[in-house]
């Protein structure tokens, strides 16, 4: 399943995340998201959006799995959780990270 045709399908935490086969670009960091948008929790990947999950816990666990998925095709990858004060913190990351950091 492709990206565009999960969130054709409406993805919510039910269903499963698509497989991660291609990225904008190769080389580049895979980022995942996991924030609180419009009171829900949701997974936000380049200019798309996934979501909503009935927790942040289950956001975060979906975010987690897809970045991993990423990592396994050789993608570093990273997933940033929205905190209590509105900033994203680094929770998970593979492969090389840039210096400097990107904070």
């Amino acid at each position: 399943m492709s990206i565009s045709d999960a969130l054709a399908a409406g993805l919510n935490e039910n269903a499963s995340l698509p497989r991660w086969t291609t990225l904008e670009a190769p080389l580049s960091r895979a980022s995942f998201y996991v924030v609180l948008d419009c009171g829900k929790w949701k997974i936000k990947y380049g200019h798309r959006v996934i979501g909503p999950y009935a927790s942040r816990e289950h956001a975060i666990t979906a975010a987690v799995d897809a970045a991993q998925e990423s990592a396994c095709l050789s993608h570093a990858s990273l997933v940033r959780v929205q905190d209590e004060d509105g900033r994203l913190r680094t929770l998970w990351t593979y492969g090389k990270d840039p210096y400097p950091p990107a904070e």
